[in-house]
């Protein structure tokens, strides 16, 4: 058991040190760690993890993590968890800060550059990860359905977002009633009407 745990806590550190971008975009680095590579936990049981983090309060990663654990070593694990992914980010941020007080406006105009770079690798990550599930959904029979899911969900919740993408790329100020999205509702919100609909059906999805 305390062999596994340190092994799981190397791996949880290691989380925490390659993940740029938190929250969502760690979903699949944690998935490849300590599902893939590791095998620590199923597949199943991570995507369940995955959707209770979804909905409760808290950074996505630690509470990633936190379950994995919990799972892995009990207790323990679940503390582990939680502070070996935590850690490093913690620590990069005071270093960081540290840096920028005493560097110049240049090298702040570097990191301003290296922050595209690492918001285009951010993405491509997301975009591999919903590959990757449409496919999955594909080989269960219902692939239509999660493309569906995915669209409605992101005209949803990405209201505000999309009109600002749109303006910065056309150039086109809008007016301020425009900028409002009819709709654009809280992610918690929509997971929360979605588990009303499942549970109102009694079906499984």
């Amino acid at each position: 058991m305390k062999s596994k745990l340190l092994l799981s806590a190397i791996s949880f550190l290691k989380i925490g040190t390659i993940g740029f971008g938190g929250g969502s975009s760690l979903i699949p680095v944690v998935e490849k760690e300590i599902v893939q590579n590791k095998k620590y936990i199923s597949e199943k049981d991570y995507t369940e993890h995955v959707i209770v983090s979804n909905i409760t309060p808290g950074a996505l990663p630690v509470k990633l993590c936190a379950a994995a654990g919990m799972q892995i070593a009990g207790y323990i694990g679940m503390l582990t968890g939680a502070l070996a992914v935590a850690l490093p980010g913690s620590l990069g941020t005071v270093l960081i800060l540290s840096f920028l007080s005493v560097l110049s406006g240049g090298f702040l105009n570097q990191v301003t550059y290296a922050s595209f770079g690492i918001s285009a690798f951010i993405i491509f990550i997301l975009i591999s990860y919903i590959r990757r599930v449409i496919s999955d959904s594909a080989k269960a029979g219902f692939k239509k359905q999660a493309v569906v899911i995915m669209l409605v969900s992101a005209a949803l919740t990405f209201g505000k977002e999309i009109r600002e993408v749109l303006a910065n790329i056309t150039g086109i100020n809008l007016p301020e009633f425009l900028k409002r999205p009819v709709l654009d509702i809280a992610t918690v919100d929509l997971m929360l009407l979605v588990f009303f609909v499942i549970f109102y059906r009694r079906q499984v999805y």
